[in-house]
């Protein structure tokens, strides 16, 4: 009942002065790998992390995904994500359930 789906991210440079992003869910597991620079990945409740190339980040299912940027502001990152998707489920879900 459930689905493997892998992603290639691309991710943006942080934005200095931007509002926060209301964030989103997934209604599976996400496993991402950092292939180039460095990325900063936030959950609510948790401190976010900045994951250099060549490590990991998990987010559990249902997790409010509130941070996803580059950690610099003049490059950007780039990483895989495996994704654990339950069998007709989008990918992703809005902040509010």
């Amino acid at each position: 009942g459930k689905q493997l789906v892998v992603v290639a991210l691309s991710i943006a440079p942080k934005q200095a002065g931007q509002p926060p992003s209301p964030g989103h869910r997934h209604p599976g597991s996400v496993y991402v790998y950092v292939t180039e620079g460095t990325a900063r990945f936030g959950v609510e409740g948790e401190p976010v992390k900045e994951v250099k190339t060549g490590e990991s980040f998990f987010e559990p299912p249902g997790a409010l995904h509130t941070v996803m940027e580059s950690a610099s502001s003049s490059a950007g990152a780039k990483a895989i994500a495996v994704m654990i998707v339950p069998d007709g489920a989008p990918l992703t879900l809005p902040a509010q359930p």
